[in-house]
């Protein structure tokens, strides 16, 4: 074989990608292994110890980046505020991919105005699962609010017993099948919990609660370790978590249960925010799209909402504030 027959693969690469989140995070490492491994340019940002979406985009431009990857609100919503106080040229950016954390609906539609010719691609999946599902959002085209799924890609029923069928009612866990991980190291207990035989086949099952819609596609719910129970209904926080985004002068926003003598648990909000709102401002907003018991209790306003090196959410910090707060008042 000639090195030639390389270069001839890889001449018609197209434009570099840029992995904007770390490596130690999975959509990072994959995003720089899979453009590695299939011969195309790869941009890494390692330049600055805190995020700088200014150094994002201006590497970006300078690289005439065309897929940028990065995870969810933490970046878009900077990226999206520099759009705004700069021009920079985009226009050989394809698509940007988001995965690992929520990408607010007003984020993405911002990222398609200032950069109207790509395609926003939503990833979903876990470690142990891989790429399970992707969601397409263009500018001509309403944001997506569930995922194709990938193949292997599957919804098992909660108890485990069976797979769910398209238009089943059933909320169940996120599975996948086919070529999956062997196991945890040296860790049966938890390979027997997460990698079990369903139906004949060993399936490797995430923390994800979903259901399949009748068109077949995943309709996530949220992580299961992150449910609310309030009054013996459970609330997903993700979903109050979208809402509360969602609103014009909320920067970023986190919710999290605390003990409740009344509800055994209560829904909280930890909110950043420009300014101009106030708790009543922000339940009101949430009663427009949310049944009443899973709206916030109490409204926690931060300077910042803390999130992980990696871009996803910090909820031990949340929950501590959400509980010092409740013992204040007691």
């Amino acid at each position: 074989e000639q090195v030639s027959e390389i270069h001839d693969k890889v001449v018609h690469a197209g434009p570099p990608w840029f992995a904007v989140s770390p490596l130690m995070h999975a959509a990072g490492m994959w995003t720089a292994f899979s453009g590695l491994l299939s011969g195309q340019t790869v941009v890494l940002y390692d330049t600055k110890s805190r995020f700088d979406p200014r150094a994002v985009l201006e590497t970006a431009q300078r690289e005439k980046i065309g897929l940028m990857t990065m995870v969810g609100d933490a970046y878009a919503g900077p990226i999206v505020e520099e759009l705004g106080r700069r021009t920079y040229d985009l226009s050989s950016m394809f698509a940007i991919g988001t995965g690992g954390a929520a990408t607010n609906p007003k984020h993405q539609r911002a990222l398609l105005e200032h950069i109207p010719q790509i395609t926003i691609i939503n990833g979903f999946g876990s470690s142990e699962t891989g790429n399970i599902g992707f969601g397409h959002t263009q500018r001509a085209t309403p944001t997506a609010e569930t995922f194709q799924l990938r193949a292997g890609g599957l919804v098992l029923a909660d108890d485990y017993s069976r797979f769910l069928d398209p238009g089943d009612t059933e909320v169940g866990w996120v599975a996948r099948n086919g070529r999956i991980p062997l196991g945890y190291f040296n860790d049966e207990a938890a390979t027997v919990k997460t990698f079990p035989e369903v139906a004949g086949e060993r399936v490797v099952v995430s923390g994800d609660r979903a259901s399949l819609d009748s068109d077949g596609t995943l309709r996530l719910m949220g992580r299961d370790s992150l449910v609310v129970n309030t009054g013996g209904e459970k609330v997903f926080v993700e979903e109050v978590e979208d809402v509360l985004r969602a609103h014009p002068l909320v920067v970023d926003a986190l919710a999290v249960g605390r003990p409740s003598e009344r509800w055994g648990e209560e829904m909280v909000a930890v909110v950043a925010s420009r300014g101009g709102v106030d708790a009543a401002a922000l339940r009101e907003h949430c009663a427009t799209r949310l049944a009443r018991f899973k709206l916030p209790k109490d409204v926690l306003f931060v300077d910042e909402v803390r999130r992980l090196g990696n871009g996803k959410a910090d909820y031990r910090w949340a929950k501590s504030l959400a509980s010092k707060q409740a013992e204040v008042k007691a």
